[in-house]
């Protein structure tokens, strides 16, 4: 899990763990959104960039914490590999469900 701390502080964390030979395994990242405003502009393209990165190293992001004031930036994000989820119980109960598929294929 992750707080998005900003454009600029979150994408040097996931890039960080990205390049952590530990987070190999890691599968499924928690994007915490509360009390973020995530704007149509600049906002959105930020919070794709962090997106890309994850999905750069293999993992699936999945969203929480989205304001009523950024769910129209979230919304026209061009990601595959997003989920959204509005409250924090509903998110963690999907990232486990994720990570387990990822962990034993159907």
């Amino acid at each position: 899990m992750i707080p998005f701390a900003g454009p600029d502080e979150t994408l040097r964390a996931v890039e960080l763990i990205g390049r952590d030979a530990g987070a190999r395994g890691v599968s499924v990242v928690v994007l915490d959104l509360a009390g973020a405003l995530v704007d149509e502009a600049f906002g959105a393209a930020a919070l794709e960039r962090v997106l890309e990165a994850i999905a750069g190293w293999g993992a699936e992001a999945i969203l929480t914490g989205v304001s009523p004031l950024s769910e129209r930036a979230v919304a026209g994000l061009d990601s595959p590999h997003m989920v959204v989820r509005k409250e924090l119980d509903e998110t963690i109960a999907a990232a486990l469900q994720v990570a387990e598929l990822v962990r034993r294929p159907v």
